[in-house]
């Protein structure tokens, strides 16, 4: 009898645990064409990804092989001083796949642009594809701030500051659902939201104009408290790029804008939305183009630079 027993817990034990890894398998399988974006950005971004000035021109000077210098600076300001070693590569979101195959899957990729802002869009999309990518922090605007060009930073405006903290409303989760991977929609999304040939950026000047646009700070939370854009909700970069439910809730119909410190958090904050499909843009600069006072600690960062020696490509 007791045998009996033992061999029917057994085999109802056996049952129980196969249909909690199949419930568990169309869980997963259920998600919708957004969560499958996000799941794979968590997954990808996991890693630090930003490389201080210093820390490349050592790599530069080691001829370190386990690392791939990428600049994706125009032309002409790249023929003007570039990383030293940097191999000129060119930028096209309309054939994501296309592009990538431009970098070696087989070491450190390090993008370097104006000011880091467009790399770190370029790195997400990489990172999401498989890549080991990550950027140099402010870009030639740190390394050299001589040879940033039209990258360069030119100052906040002085915009004014708030302390009052904004609750995001909720809304229902509005996404489609496909049988396609997470890797086969980042590509077909990247693809759509380059196709639409919008801006991917907006400088504070534009941000004081908008009506009616959903503001999102990826300030860490005690820095928001401390002072943040009047009009922000608050939804933190490593909670952002952790897949937060909330990017699931925003309104379809409205701008959304993008911030964090210096314009990276918030450039890979925004092609993220954009690859949800929302319409979303990246504030310029972050909170350093509003007012410099939400960046005191890093400012020298943006107006001095390291200083450190180019290479420049003759003709």
């Amino acid at each position: 009898m007791c045998m009996k027993k033992r061999v029917t817990e057994k085999w109802v034990f056996l049952v129980m645990a196969v249909f909690g890894m199949c419930a568990n398998a169309f869980a997963a399988d259920n998600l919708s064409d957004s969560e499958k974006i996000l799941r794979l950005t968590s997954e990808a971004m996991k890693e630090a990804v930003w490389y201080m000035p210093a820390e490349v021109a050592e790599i530069v000077k080691k001829d370190d092989k386990k690392y791939f210098i990428v600049s994706i600076q125009n032309r002409q300001e790249y023929d003007a001083g570039h990383v030293p070693g940097s191999v000129l590569v060119s930028v096209d979101f309309n054939e994501p796949e296309k592009m990538a195959k431009q970098f070696p899957q087989d070491k450190k990729i390090i993008i370097v642009s104006s000011n880091g802002q467009e790399a770190c869009k370029v790195s997400l999309l990489l990172r999401q594809l498989g890549y080991d990518s990550g950027i140099l922090l402010l870009g030639m605007n740190s390394y050299n701030r001589l040879y940033a060009g039209s990258g360069a930073y030119t100052g906040d405006i002085g915009g004014e500051l708030s302390t009052s903290p904004l609750e995001p409303e909720a809304k229902e989760s509005v996404s489609s659902y496909s049988d396609k991977s997470a890797r086969e929609l980042v590509i077909e999304k990247t693809a759509e939201y380059a196709a639409a040939n919008r801006p991917f950026e907006v400088t504070a000047y534009d941000l004081v104009k908008l009506d009616d646009a959903v503001l999102i700070s990826m300030q860490k939370a005690e820095d928001y408290a401390k002072g943040h854009i009047p009009g922000t909700i608050n939804i933190p970069g490593a909670d952002f790029l952790n897949g937060d439910k909330r990017l699931l809730q925003l309104p379809k119909g409205k701008k959304i804008i993008v911030t964090c410190y210096l314009g990276h958090y918030s450039s890979m904050g925004a092609m993220l939305l954009n690859q949800m499909g929302y319409e979303a843009y990246s504030l310029r600069w972050g909170a350093s183009g509003w007012n410099i006072k939400l960046t005191e600690d890093i400012s020298s960062m943006l107006t001095a630079g390291m200083g450190l020696g180019v290479e420049k490509q003759t003709h």
